[in-house]
């Protein structure tokens, strides 16, 4: 197929995606909340299912525990090509499980902070409200940019907003009833990292909607911080006869991937 072709395909599909998105009325949802379902020791999945009037569609989350799972940022171009999808890196790398990671630019560049294997690939912006997802002194953590500093991290990607902050609500975030496929990554209270990502194509939820998702008891959630969400949500799953495969619409730069210890 000619390429100019290929680019009006995805430029018109990429319009018919906003406006669908934009379509839905912002009535309540209800939450169906399935409980967390051990895969092996220190990681968990768990779906939960949104409805509203007229549709339904699922949230998957996974849950790892530091002690039995690596985290490590991917980055597409050390396995071909600049842009990836998620299951390509996680194949390639053999990851088990992965999560697109943040923002990138028009020239398909990732833009603030990464870190990956302790290499300092991209330092701390001198702009920007955004946080950063990090593995600090081994652990965990969602920290924002004004408080971040390069030491004893090995891993990192910065993405924006976070919603969630030591247990509550962060202010000042914009955009709050936007509807859109969302994905995140987030850390509770037990020290486990969740990730998690809407499994619809033109459905999604709205920042004050993934509060509510994200408030669930179970979840016990302490930090949470949005990813580049849109056409890039995608999340990958395999261990045993357990997959998911939330197929994203746009390559990407970087993505989170675990590994089993």
């Amino acid at each position: 197929m000619n390429v100019l072709i290929k680019i009006n395909e995805k430029i018109t599909a990429g319009i018919f995606f906003i406006l669908l998105l934009t379509a839905y009325s912002l009535a309540d949802i209800k939450i169906a909340n399935d409980p967390w379902r051990e895969v092996f020791k220190g990681c968990w999945v768990k779906k939960v299912i949104i409805k509203r009037e007229d549709n339904e569609f699922p949230v998957y989350f996974v849950k790892m525990h530091p002690r039995y799972v690596d985290t490590k940022i991917l980055i597409s171009s050390r396995y071909g090509k600049d842009t990836h999808i998620v299951d390509y890196l996680a194949e390639k790398s053999g990851a088990f499980c992965a999560i697109n990671g943040g923002y990138f630019d028009e020239y398909q560049k990732p833009i603030g902070v990464l870190i990956s294997k302790g290499n300092v690939i991209q330092g701390i912006p001198d702009y920007g409200l955004a946080s950063v997802f990090c593995i600090k002194n081994n652990m965990p953590q969602i920290i924002h940019i004004n408080d971040f500093t390069l030491t004893n991290v090995t891993e990192a990607v910065q993405c924006s907003p976070r919603l969630i902050n030591n247990g509550q609500n962060t202010r000042n975030v914009h955009g709050l009833n936007d509807i859109a496929r969302r994905s995140g990554i987030c850390v509770d209270y037990s020290g486990n990292i969740i990730i998690y990502a809407t499994n619809t194509i033109f459905d999604g939820l709205s920042f004050n909607e993934l509060r509510k998702v994200l408030r669930i008891k179970d979840m016990n959630i302490k930090s949470a911080l949005n990813l580049d969400g849109g056409k890039s949500t995608q999340l990958y799953f395999k261990y045993g006869n357990d997959a998911i495969n939330i197929i994203g619409y746009d390559f990407i730069p970087v993505a989170i991937g675990f590994f089993k210890k």
